[in-house]
């Protein structure tokens, strides 16, 4: 299952979240599990789990829960969280991520860049679609961070109290930045093609886990184009198909293409800075099975490229 997420013609602004916190988080004995409590606090500057308890099912709203999470990172890659059941016999997890719109550990955002926490919950159990039950029990509590400082909180509705978890041991959690499958036409004169494809093939354990997949290109030209973006995913490797991540993707998972809008980048290039630069991008996350993925996506404009990029992040339940 995946949710997506893509700029559209009309730009949602966002402002910066706080100031991160740069405090470690790495342990090499495994810590006691943690009893949480109603308002949940994250932090730590590299990624890590830690096992937690629910003393009582816990309801979340569906609907507001991205706005309950407050996601805190000045820098990286991604940040975020993933709150994940132990028992293998219980499906689903809640989770958070703030992508960072940067290619590189400990990168600092762009200024167009989009910031705030984008997350479901997934698969977790609901009698409708405004409220999902988590069960009383351990689980896994993964933080998502890239080499600067994160600090997540969240809520849990009825429980009593506030938790703070600095540490946990060493969670199996990694990035991916695949080169273009295809960038039509080639690089000329420092511009790339209209046409840019990348994707990545992962193999998880058998308790699968969660995904962020991301696409963003900066380019040139007029505002307010139509821009062609969209996600490809698929159970099983790529097979070396170099297109595979171009619309329509792999026949098994066609989707129609998500027509996106641009924000200004802020920056410009060519003779004399004459020309204006632009950012579109997609998102789509959620849980995957265990086993073998594929993920990539396209990101086509009407107007050359001077930079574009595709990131893949892994939380595997292992």
């Amino acid at each position: 299952m995946h949710v997506v997420r893509t700029l559209r013609a009309v730009a949602i602004g966002a402002a910066l979240l706080g100031a991160a916190v740069p405090v470690g988080a790495s342990a090499t004995a495994k810590p006691r599990p943690v009893v949480l409590g109603g308002t949940v606090t994250v932090i730590g500057t590299s990624p890590y789990v830690r096992e937690v308890v629910l003393p009582r099912p816990v309801t979340v709203s569906v609907r507001d829960w991205n706005s309950t999470v407050t996601v805190m990172a000045w820098r990286g890659r991604y940040a975020g969280f993933v709150l994940q059941p132990e028992d293998p016999h219980v499906a689903g997890a809640l989770m958070s991520i703030q992508p960072g719109y940067c290619p590189t550990v400990g990168c600092t955002p762009p200024s167009w860049a989009f910031h705030g926490g984008q997350g479901c919950v997934c698969g977790v159990a609901s009698d409708n679609t405004t409220t999902a039950t988590l069960p009383a029990g351990r689980y896994r509590l993964f933080l998502i961070a890239d080499g600067a400082g994160v600090g997540v909180t969240f809520h849990l509705p009825g429980l009593h109290g506030a938790t703070v978890v600095r540490s946990g041991s060493r969670a199996a959690v990694s990035v991916d930045a695949p080169a273009p499958s295809q960038l039509w036409p080639s690089y000329t004169g420092g511009f790339g093609g209209n046409l840019y494809s990348a994707g990545v093939s992962h193999t998880s354990s058998a308790r699968g886990g969660a995904y962020f997949l991301l696409g963003w290109k900066v380019f040139v030209g007029a505002p307010k184009s139509a821009n062609a973006v969209g996600p490809c995913m698929w159970r099983g490797p790529a097979g070396g198909v170099t297109v595979a991540y171009q619309y329509p993707c792999d026949a098994a998972s066609a989707s129609p293409a998500g027509i996106a809008g641009q924000v200004e980048a802020g920056t410009a290039t060519g003779p004399g800075g004459a020309l204006a630069q632009y950012a579109t991008f997609y998102e789509a996350f959620g849980l995957h099975q265990g086993g073998p993925i594929s993920a990539g996506g396209y990101v086509d404009t009407e107007s050359p490229a001077t930079e574009a990029h595709t990131l893949a992040l892994w939380v595997d339940f292992a």
